[in-house]
């Protein structure tokens, strides 16, 4: 009779230990957050976050907060877990930029100019068979 409390003491115990060690953060997944375009608006891209093969739902798994998201540069989104995956706590960055929109007539742009930019660029000219390029025109 003895050696049965014993076993059930040990058995408590051990389902205590286990229902408060908390997952590594490394159980979850997340898909890198791809370039923004600036819009002069506040801009929250959708994050994806798996644990395991279970995708978490955003409002009901996780909430998100955004910093820095309206301007050219560099802004971030803070994931926080609700209750059932309070260990779930990241920083994911992303980068907001312009977007250039090339009106090239049937020209070919030079594969060295930049579909974004947060800063000045130097543009290179495009080709046309047939043409000349006297630069770029800027309505500025």
């Amino acid at each position: 009779m003895k050696l049965f409390v014993k076993n059930l003491v040990v058995l408590v115990i051990f389902l205590s230990c286990i229902m408060f060690v908390k997952a590594d953060i490394n159980d979850y997944t997340y898909d890198e957050i791809p370039e923004q375009t600036y819009t002069g608006k506040e801009i929250k891209p959708a994050v994806n976050i798996k644990k395991g093969e279970s995708t978490l739902v955003e409002g009901t798994d996780y909430t998100l907060s955004y910093s820095n998201n309206v301007k050219v540069g560099n802004a971030t989104v803070n994931v926080t877990g609700s209750e059932s995956y309070e260990d779930l706590v990241l920083t994911l960055n992303f980068n907001i930029s312009y977007k250039i929109t090339y009106y090239l007539n049937g020209g070919v742009n030079n594969s060295s100019n930049p579909v974004y930019y947060t800063k000045t660029v130097s543009l290179k000219n495009p080709t046309k068979k047939g043409y000349t390029s006297n630069g770029w025109y800027s309505d500025k």
